[in-house]
């Protein structure tokens, strides 16, 4: 569930949803991440951490990496491709496939995928995805890194674009596994899937603000 925080409650939240404007009451526990995006350097792109790259696909399979994003969480059915998500590459990209029948569709659309470094060194690291898929990520000067940073519950803040991860509770209440600002967020708009569908159902719906 993406929105914009609205208020806190003790452990719970309320959340004004994107595009529908429903207010949605999300609840926390004492396992639930919380974290904000803030700037980050090529450098902390390192072997072991969790990913979400955006990019334009080169030759042979490669990614030339335009915005990766260092441990944003994204649902499985988000990560590797949900046929009810429409994926918005980072602002100013223009996907390009990528000539490997191998490769994650997001990958292929351009992001996001959420994958493991590995091999990371100057210029380029590899993201290994579900089932070990395999890619080789380039980067360069121009390539804009994002970090989420854990906070606490009270350092949340209202006004903030709100992305909660997790999963139905009850009718338009989300138990999330982790809830992440920043204005920054890359991802996708599409039907929330969490508001109309089975408590099994991973509610996630991530945009770029302003797009």
């Amino acid at each position: 569930l993406s929105g914009t925080l609205e208020q806190v409650h003790g452990i719970s939240l309320a959340i004004k949803a994107f595009g529908t404007g429903q207010l949605v009451t999300v609840t926390t526990s004492a396992s639930t991440h919380f974290s904000r995006q803030q700037a980050g350097i090529l450098s902390d792109i390192a072997d072991g951490e969790k990913v979400v790259v955006f990019g334009t696909g080169l030759a042979r399979g490669l990614l030339a990496a335009r915005m990766v994003d260092v441990g944003l969480v994204l649902p499985p059915s988000s990560a590797h491709g949900s046929p009810h998500a429409r994926l918005r590459p980072a602002e100013g990209a223009i996907p390009r496939p990528i000539p490997s029948p191998t490769v994650p569709r997001t990958v292929i659309a351009g992001g996001p995928g959420t994958g493991t470094v590995t091999d990371a060194h100057p210029g380029s690291f590899i993201v290994i995805y579900s089932g070990g898929i395999r890619v080789r990520v380039t980067t360069s000067r121009s390539t804009t890194v994002l970090m989420q940073v854990s906070i606490g519950l009270g350092q949340l803040r209202t006004g903030e674009f709100t992305d909660a991860v997790g999963r139905l509770a009850a009718p338009a209440t989300l138990a999330a596994g982790a809830v992440q600002q920043g204005s920054m967020l890359p991802g996708f708009t599409g039907p929330v899937s969490g508001l109309g569908c089975s408590s099994s159902t991973i509610a996630t719906a991530m945009f770029l603000p302003g797009d």
